[in-house]
């Protein structure tokens, strides 16, 4: 699985230290990609659409405990708050089954709201991040995409995989070697 090879490379480069995850976001995508399961599995009960979000969990709990292991991270800002909060109210949604389609309407936007942590800090300073990681993830989203297309259940289907990918591919052209910050 492509996502799972750029977990890898994270991982790999976390544990030399070339990188510095953003932790914010990584408590973020852990807490939000068990709520994306709980979400996207009303959505679909196509076990290959669910193998992305599992191996999402999988990889950013690892990222997660290994920042916090070496303390390497800052206190979360309003926003990264608000993101987490955000989270907490679609939990509630679905554990209720308050209309599923606000619920998953709401996990777009905490998604985008997710990413605005590591975009900011990406941006700031691109030397953190590998832009190879991000570009396996774009990838290993498109592939997920590619999946929700072919085993097609509607449009509702295929938001969060091209969501991912357009977040990812983000992050990656901030990373990119030899980009300096502008402004």
């Amino acid at each position: 699985m492509i996502v799972l090879a750029g977990y890898g490379l994270y991982l790999r480069d976390q544990l030399k230290s070339t990188i510095s995850p953003n932790i914010s976001s990584w408590a973020l995508w852990t807490f939000g990609e068990a709520i994306t399961i709980l979400v996207y599995s009303n959505l679909t009960d196509d076990l290959p659409k669910l193998a992305v979000p599992v191996a999402c969990l999988f990889g950013s709990s690892l990222i997660l405990a290994i920042s916090v292991r070496t303390g390497r991270f800052v206190r979360p800002d309003k926003l990264e708050l608000t993101a987490a909060a955000l989270d907490l109210v679609i939990l509630y949604a679905w554990v209720t089954d308050f209309f599923p389609s606000l619920t998953y309407g709401l996990l777009l936007l905490s998604t985008t709201i997710s990413f605005i942590p590591i975009l900011r800090s990406t941006y700031t300073h691109p030397q953190n991040e590998r832009a190879s990681t991000w570009i396996v993830w774009t990838l290993g989203y498109c592939a997920f995409l590619a999946v929700t297309v072919v085993n097609w259940e509607g449009w509702a289907s295929t938001a969060l995989p091209a969501l991912y990918c357009v977040l990812n591919a983000c992050v990656a052209m901030f990373a990119r070697e030899g980009r300096t910050r502008i402004g």
